[in-house]
């Protein structure tokens, strides 16, 4: 998106979309395994309830996370050799 001042937005130099709540309530209730999940792109946490201990969240705008168990980073440098459920 374009603001109105020819600028690009925020959200769009970060390709952002954040999941409407309607469409994270289906998928978590779709979720049948409760192991280690990762979740590449987490942004402001729509997904958090599907978190466990052993979840690992990723974000790489910083703006927009407030948890602290999230890794801000890109999630192409994330460790290739971890394994998730």
């Amino acid at each position: 998106m374009i603001d109105k001042n020819g600028e690009i937005t925020h959200r769009q130099r970060f390709g952002q979309f954040f999941t409407p709540d309607k469409l994270v309530k289906k998928c978590a209730s779709l979720v049948k395994n409760k192991g280690r999940l990762l979740e590449p792109s987490c942004g402001a946490g729509a997904f958090k309830e599907l978190k466990n201990s052993e979840s690992v969240f990723i974000e790489k705008d910083e703006t927009v996370v407030n948890d602290d168990d999230v890794l801000i980073m890109d999630f192409f440098d994330y460790d290739r050799g971890e394994k998730f459920d």
